[in-house]
């Protein structure tokens, strides 16, 4: 029987390739979006609106929410705080309210800097997991930096500021080697989602979505646009920010599948190659 699945969000960049992910592996998804209509079919609602949270549920009905729309930046987090808590807090508390009176098991995507929190964005995604964990049914997703395609070719994220330099024919570019990161790549991160959906039993925990192996901005941009003729030079910017110690047995523990990098990167690259040739 197809469960009915709700995800926020849905043409931001994370919100866009996970609904397209879900919609083409079959299952029954719909969507919502504030400002950008990226499909047709999604649905208009303003989550820090608590009477259009429920109204969406009333229409949809879902069985699973995946819950992504937030400000993710820290940049404009801190520029708003009172705006960022509105949207990351405030909102998820709507839902998972509206997900507790329905019966309807929660995935949240928050992030790593959840387990570092160094502003307005990390504790925003901390204070919003807190009414997450009090859901009988829940799973709490934290990706890091995500890569990969996604329907929104818009947003300004590492992907598409690769197509962009291969459509501006760049010859040389330059990206910052400071920041030493497990990387998330967007197709795991959808593959993640989707096996939590069809899981029957939840195991009402926080699950890093990422690769065990440490990159930098420079190296990704090295791997993914070197085999296009792009030369592409490190540029220190000092954002040395610490990654946290993560027990990556869990994938064990829970059954999902782990993310080979290698993999991903050659996965990136034969889409870029759609793209781009």
């Amino acid at each position: 029987m197809q469960k009915p699945i709700l995800i926020t969000g849905a043409s931001g960049y994370v919100g866009a390739g996970i609904y397209q992910y879900l919609k083409d592996a079959g299952l029954e998804v719909s969507g919502t979006y504030h400002a950008t209509k990226l499909f047709p079919e999604l649905i208009h609602c303003d989550i820090t609106d608590q009477k259009q949270v429920a109204e969406v549920f009333e229409k949809v009905h879902p069985a699973v929410v995946i819950h992504i729309a937030a400000n993710g930046s820290n940049a404009t987090c801190e520029e708003d705080p009172e705006k960022a808590i509105d949207l990351n807090v405030n909102a998820t508390k709507y839902l998972a309210e509206q997900a507790a009176r329905t019966g309807a098991k929660f995935i949240f995507i928050s992030s790593f800097a959840a387990y570092n929190p160094r502003g307005v964005y990390g504790e925003s995604k901390i204070q919003a997991e807190r009414y997450v964990e009090q859901l009988d049914k829940y799973m709490i997703l934290r990706p890091s930096l995500v890569v990969g395609w996604s329907p929104n070719t818009q947003n300004d994220r590492p992907f598409n500021r690769f197509v962009k330099d291969l459509e501006a024919d760049k010859k040389v570019v330059e990206y910052d080697s400071s920041w030493q990161f497990n990387a998330t790549f967007l197709s795991h991160l959808s593959q993640i989602c989707k096996e939590i959906v069809l899981k029957e039993n939840y195991q009402n925990t926080v699950v890093p979505v990422a690769s065990n192996h440490l990159t930098s901005r420079y190296e990704l941009a090295r791997a993914i646009l070197s085999p296009f003729g792009v030369q592409v030079k490190p540029v220190d910017k000092k954002a040395n920010i610490p990654e946290p110690e993560i027990d990556w047995t869990i994938y064990q523990k829970l059954d999902l599948p782990t993310l080979d990098y290698d993999k991903g990167i050659a996965e990136i690259i034969s889409k870029a190659k759609v793209l781009y040739t």
